[in-house]
């Protein structure tokens, strides 16, 4: 039997079992997304032309008031990496030593591009032993291939380097797209090619790099897919003149409706979130739809500032892609924020989410869209906005 069809029979049974992550979601490779069509409509008055403010309350839940922020306890070990579409945890005896990055550069794209993990022995035995994972837009010839679990093929390449034991190549389409002039990401079901890189360097005696290829192995057959590297639903399509109520919430001055309608009578349809109560009038805000960034993110996102309350509060809503649902809001040194997608099953391909009211001063960094299953199907980067910035 070969090291392949030993290392499928000893590993086979990972992809069934419940997969760990962790809650926080790193920092993704594009920065806000550019949307056109972009309609903002508001009958306020006084503050509200600066900035629109919105009351955006989970249904049933949330208070008038500012509640404190309840934090999500994350679910497990491992390691995310959004922008490369996978989800790795360390084999036993291993440990996920650092991210690796680069640069995005020149600007606007500031920051940083996660671009793979590093591990190394817990114990430091191997030692010397370290293992890359990566990704890389190519597509080798599979000739002799292995199959996972999952079909995805994976093959060995040993190396004559004495400070390389090898490396596996494994199958891992890249479904999305990035319009880096208009900052866009869209994901289509048309694959790219791509590859994930299992690498492991050191040691020399052959005992021990065939430990270290054993690791090597458990990670290609346990490494998971999400963001990108999964298939999308369709792109959705909705009637331009849709009207359908999404979910109701908040009560008082703060309470809200959740539309997909049009803005007039000529328009397409778009997401429209009105407070019917809010003083000293009633307000709507409206934008238009983006289906393929919708699919590309997961989610569609934007911040409201509740203006004309007593202390200006921060709410969170936007759409949910139909597979979604529940949505994780990281906040900048502040616990995450888990809320449910609502509307699903209505009648337009897709759901929404709302945030209960944040504190004025809360900087939102990313929206993050998980499937029923937990796993991380887009993430949004919102780049650390504050919609009440400069208000009391």
């Amino acid at each position: 039997m070969s090291l392949h069809d030993d290392l499928h029979d000893l590993f086979g049974r990972i992809q069934d079992a419940p997969w760990p992550g962790e809650h926080h979601a790193f920092d993704q490779f594009l920065r806000r997304k550019a949307r056109r069509g972009r309609v903002m409509a508001a009958g306020l008055t006084l503050t509200l032309a600066a900035v629109l403010a919105a009351a955006v309350l989970v249904p049933r839940l949330v208070p008038d008031d500012v509640q404190p922020v309840v934090p999500v306890a994350p679910p497990g070990p491992g390691m995310r990496i959004v922008d490369q579409g996978f989800q790795v945890a360390a084999p036993a005896g291993w440990r996920i030593s650092r991210k690796m990055t680069r640069p995005l550069g020149p600007m606007p794209y500031d920051g940083q591009l996660v671009m793979g993990v590093v591990l190394t022995p817990s114990s430091g035995d191997p030692p010397g032993a370290t293992i890359t994972v990566t990704s890389e837009a190519r597509e080798p010839a599979w000739a002799g291939a292995s199959r996972r679990p999952d079909g995805r093929r994976y093959l060995w390449r040993p190396s004559s380097d004495r400070g390389r034991t090898g490396q596996y190549v494994l199958q891992w389409p890249n479904y999305c797209q990035d319009n880096r002039g208009m900052n866009i990401t869209s994901c289509s079901r048309t694959s790219q090619a791509r590859v994930l890189l299992v690498t492991g360097y050191g040691p020399d005696d052959t005992q021990r790099r065939g430990q270290l290829q054993q690791a090597m192995g458990q990670l290609t057959l346990s490494v998971q897919p999400i963001t990108n590297a999964l298939q999308p639903p369709p792109t959705p399509t909705v009637s331009p003149q849709t009207k359908v109520l999404l979910g109701t919430g908040g009560r008082g001055t703060s309470s809200w409706e959740a539309w997909i309608e049009p803005f007039d009578r000529t328009s397409a349809a778009g997401f429209a979130v009105r407070f019917p109560h809010a003083t000293p009038e009633p307000g709507r805000r409206w934008e238009q739809l983006e289906p393929s960034i919708l699919n590309g993110h997961g989610t569609y996102t934007y911040l409201e500032c509740l203006s004309w309350r007593r202390r200006p509060a921060v709410v969170v809503v936007g759409l949910a892609r139909a597979d979604a649902a529940v949505v994780q809001i990281e906040l900048s040194k502040r616990p995450l924020v888990e809320v449910s997608v609502f509307g699903r099953g209505k009648s337009v391909p897709m759901g929404a989410f709302a945030s209960p009211p944040l504190p004025g001063d809360v900087l939102v960094n990313r929206a993050t869209a998980f499937d029923a299953s937990g796993r991380m199907i887009g993430s949004e980067n919102l780049r650390a906005v504050s919609p009440c910035r400069g208000l009391g």
